[in-house]
């Protein structure tokens, strides 16, 4: 489902402090775009579509693990700069 070489594209969600997670992914489950979700041990996130990352709490640790992840094609959907 999920091409790491960049051909197709993914959504992305840094969902630490978006308010419109279930919105996105009922947009990509429309569409057929496979939905990653990240977020910390802070929040508890559920999905029936999407693919749910938990991740390390900490400064940054949503967004390394995001960076790590993102390819060419991919939407990353965050507030942060």
């Amino acid at each position: 489902m999920y091409n790491r070489d960049g051909d197709s594209m993914r959504i992305i969600i840094d969902a630490d402090a978006c308010p419109i997670v279930k919105d996105i992914v009922s947009l990509g489950e429309k569409h057929q775009l496979p939905v990653l979700i990240y977020h910390d041990f802070a929040h508890e996130i559920q999905s029936d579509y999407a693919q749910v990352v938990l991740c390390d709490t900490g400064y940054q640790s949503t967004d390394q693990y995001i960076v790590n992840e993102v390819t060419t094609n991919d939407v990353v959907i965050t507030q942060d700069y």
